[in-house]
């Protein structure tokens, strides 16, 4: 069975700050604002979403790594 990392979803206090030291510091390209929550960006082929905490979600919500998405055959 074939697997790979599909994305990494990030929440943070401040979106804009985050996503802006991936680029600056670690070689990310800023691929879309989604909406007012947030960036896509690309690490050298992973994909980031990075977030706030979505307030339309009603499970609990932590900052930090939210979920790791795989994909597979």
């Amino acid at each position: 069975m074939a697997i790979g990392i599909h994305h990494v979803h990030l929440k943070t206090r401040d979106p804009k700050q985050t996503m802006q030291f991936y680029v600056d510091n670690l070689g990310a390209t800023l691929i879309a604002e989604v909406g007012t929550r947030g960036y896509r960006v690309s690490l050298h082929g992973l994909t980031l979403n990075i977030t706030t905490l979505i307030d339309t979600q009603s499970r609990e919500q932590q900052y930090g790594l939210e979920h790791l998405a795989v994909d597979t055959d």
